[in-house]
């Protein structure tokens, strides 16, 4: 799931209506409850990725993709194999989700702590709002499959067939609140600019790598943003080196590299969408001693409890005088940000905890023999 700030900070999306409307070459199926406008749009955006100036000379983009080559087909054909099916924003997938009649096996789950653990989350103490641009669900239906032990069947708007649910690959993304999100703060561009298309196209590749993964490294799941971050606390960084932040990160690269076309606003536009992706890579984790673990999950629980206290109340009664009050939570809150200062000092003992490559190759179910 890709996240955006809603305060103007992060750079928006605006409806392009000079865009060509149809994308005969592509074979991602659009729901048919998607508003006109909105599909005509990302029709256009796959289209243009078809014809897009791309830097062939990036390795790095290549190694990131597994392909052989870099070109406008390479990157449809990598796309296309990881996202199949867009769903509308009121998609509600437990309207559509149906038991698979056939009995599948699913593959064993490997031992290892799971990536997401080695940042703890924090409690999301800033008030800033964020809004989903898309979500991979497809993703979210196989994992829910996995956990009670039965694979899913997906009706979508449009098609006659129900999609099975056998692999992380199915690829059904849905729309989010934010991707047609009109921000006034986009003025300084032209609505035709090809940057926004551009956009769309790196977050469809950014939810393309959430298709990905077996084992820990499966749908490539976003971490807890560190102390500090603009999305502190927030599930929105990667603790890798080949998950979707740096898919998008690479992928704006090229496309700024390439785009000689561009003017100086769009390609200060890209270069944002490049530092943005970039700085969502949390490439080293804190190590923490049992005194600050212990420390840091009393606070945290602390914060926790003064956000949800309304709840709390209803089930355990009134909390303290005193205990939520704006004082008492900074002092939890720097104490969190001290010790992880702290954990990030001590990575040496006794090694630390760096990001790393993940096996992008997807689990795969197998029917149970009658």
């Amino acid at each position: 799931m890709l996240f955006s700030r809603l305060d103007g900070a992060r750079v928006p999306i605006i409806l392009l209506a000079s865009l060509v409307s149809s994308a005969a070459n592509s074979s991602i199926f659009f729901a048919t409850d998607i508003p006109e406008e909105q599909r005509r749009l990302m029709e256009a955006d796959l289209e243009t990725l078809t014809r897009v100036s791309l830097d062939r000379s990036d390795e790095k983009l290549k190694d990131l993709f597994r392909i052989p080559e870099i070109s406008n087909d390479a990157l449809q054909e990598w796309l296309e194999s990881r996202v199949k099916y867009v769903v509308a924003k009121d998609f509600y997938v437990w309207d559509h989700l149906y038991k698979s009649p056939t009995e599948v096996i699913y593959p064993p789950i490997k031992l290892g702590v799971p990536l997401v653990k080695y940042l703890p989350p924090i409690p999301n103490t800033s008030t800033r709002s964020i809004m989903a641009m898309m979500k991979n669900v497809g993703g979210g239906i196989y994992s829910s499959g996995r956990s009670v032990n039965h694979a899913y069947l997906v009706s979508i708007p449009g098609l006659e067939k129900k999609v099975s649910v056998v692999s992380p690959r199915v690829g059904i993304v849905q729309v989010g609140e934010g991707l047609f999100a009109v921000r006034p703060k986009t003025s300084s561009l032209p609505v035709g600019s090809v940057v926004f298309s551009y956009y769309r196209m790196g977050i469809l590749f950014h939810e393309a790598r959430h298709s990905d993964g077996n084992g820990e490294s499966l749908l490539f799941s976003h971490s807890s943003c560190p102390p500090g971050h603009d999305y502190e606390g927030h599930f929105a960084c990667d603790f890798n080196l080949n998950g979707p932040y740096t898919i998008g990160a690479q992928f704006f690269k090229n496309l700024l590299t390439a785009c000689r076309d561009c003017s100086k606003i769009e390609k200060s536009v890209l270069k944002v969408l490049v530092l943005d992706a970039a700085s969502r890579i949390i490439r080293v984790a804190p190590r923490f001693t049992l005194e600050d673990s212990m420390k840091l999950t009393s606070r945290r629980k602390h914060v926790f409890s003064c956000y949800q206290k309304e709840e709390l109340d209803q089930k355990h009664g009134p909390l303290k005088d005193g205990l939520c009050t704006e004082a008492a939570l900074e002092s939890s809150r720097s104490e969190i940000r001290e010790i992880y200062k702290k954990g990030l000092a001590n990575l040496l003992i006794p090694a630390p905890l760096v990001a790393r490559v993940l096996d992008p190759a997807p689990e795969m179910l197998v029917a149970k023999e009658k």
